[in-house]
Parts: structure tokens; sequence; C-alpha cells
């Protein structure tokens, strides 16, 4: 049960984390585009 939750939070932390990454894509490339 202990393992589930950790499991869990993990995914949560991963999505978490290419979301960000994905959005700081985004704005490099529009910083890039612009200068």
């Amino acid at each position: 049960m202990m393992l589930n939750g950790n499991f869990k939070y993990l995914s949560i932390s991963i999505y978490l984390v290419r979301q960000t990454w994905t959005q700081t894509q985004l704005h490099t490339k529009c910083f890039d585009s612009k200068y």
C-alpha cells in the first residue's frame, strides 16, 4: 500500500516536470523567434 502511494506521487511528479519542461521549451522558441 505504501509502495502504491509512492508510485502515484512519483507519477504526478513526472507529469508536472514534463508539463513544466514543455512550457519552458515553448517559451524558449517564442523568445528565439522574437530576437
